[in-house]
């Protein structure tokens, strides 16, 4: 199956000149050649490393200056009207995130305002994702996640449409801000429950995971909550509203039968690897201290959710088959074989 940026054209009016940053080698981010306020359009595009946002700043300067090229969208039609028809009628601008299995539409109106976000999904897993957060967004508890506006088929794939969440995402650096951890415990759905009971066991059950029983009976010594597992938690998916509240976006990877502190782990280690380009072992202890004293878990208990968020991000990117989480890869795996 062809990768989403190939297809790009179907999301574009017919003759519509369209540019690519950072070049139609590598498309990225596209959005209409002629569309007004180019600066702030282009903010959309990804970038959390100093070096990346500079990086960030001249594509953007280049783009506003009209001195990339432009490409004409061929396709017959666009796919937006008829799906949006009834709920985002009056859409002047698409800007579209590109990636291999997905894209997200930034949806403008007339108004300047952003009216919207559409993810569209073709591959099999990238469905599955996209069915996944779905169905989160209608359970996770009102506020801290966008709604759920539209889902159903479009083209020859996916879409999801979610209202668009006014805020900035969270610095990318430690320690965890207080109100990210907060808001994992605001995403209990249930009381606790003793480990055998735990909906997040029984879903891993038969999952190759050499030591899976081993680490889940160093977490029988209490009952824990059910919490809805966001997946993918990480500065760059969590937005500081204008009400003052944070809200999570993109909750694809996520589940309803979640387990506390993974989502945590998963920032820490996120930001770690990425950002500071800790070692797993520096990362991991981090983590770990992060949960003992912020959590009150118990020292054994800690290093175990570290391990266990560093095999699920592992998991994941395995069976999303991206090339790009290569070198990831191997820094989970130093991660979730270290000793306990």
């Amino acid at each position: 199956m062809e990768p989403v940026s190939t297809s790009w054209a179907q999301f574009f009016a017919p003759g519509t000149p369209v540019v690519a940053l950072p070049d139609w080698e590598k498309p990225r981010l596209l959005l209409p050649a002629s569309a007004e306020r180019l600066w702030e359009k282009t903010a959309f595009y990804p970038a959390f490393r100093r070096t990346a946002r500079l990086y960030r700043a001249y594509l953007r300067t280049r783009a506003s200056l009209g001195l990339l090229r432009t490409r004409i969208a061929d396709s017959p039609s666009s796919l937006l009207p008829p799906f949006l028809a009834e709920v985002v009628p009056a859409v002047k601008t698409v800007v579209m995130l590109a990636g291999a299995q997905k894209a997200i539409l930034q949806l403008w109106d007339a108004q300047g305002r952003v009216a919207g976000y559409l993810k569209f999904a073709r591959s099999r897993i990238a469905r599955r994702r996209l069915a996944a957060e779905h169905r989160l967004l209608h359970s996770v508890p009102g506020g801290q996640a966008p709604r759920a506006l539209k889902w159903g088929p479009l083209g020859d794939g996916d879409g999801l449409l979610v209202e668009p969440v006014s805020g900035h995402t969270l610095p990318a650096y430690l320690p965890v801000p207080p109100d990210a951890d907060r808001l994992q415990g605001a995403l209990a759905v249930s009381e606790p429950v003793p480990i055998g009971a735990h909906p997040f066991v029984a879903d891993l059950t038969g999952q190759a995971f050499f030591e899976l029983g081993f680490l889940l009976e160093r977490l029988g010594g209490r009952r824990w909550p059910v919490v809805a597992r966001h997946g993918d938690y990480a500065p760059w998916n969590i937005l500081a509203t204008s009400q003052g509240r944070l809200s999570a976006i993109d909750w694809e990877y996520g589940s309803p039968a979640g387990f506390p502190g993974l989502d945590i782990a998963y920032y820490i280690l996120r930001v770690g690897s990425l950002i500071y380009r800790w070692t797993p072992a520096r990362a991991a202890a981090y983590a770990a201290s992060h949960l003992e004293k912020r959590a009150g878990l118990r020292p054994y208990e800690a290093a175990v959710l570290v391990r266990l968020a560093a095999w699920l991000a592992y998991r994941d990117s395995v069976e999303d088959a991206d090339a790009r989480d290569a070198p990831l890869r191997g820094w989970l795996v130093a991660v979730w074989e270290k000793e306990i």
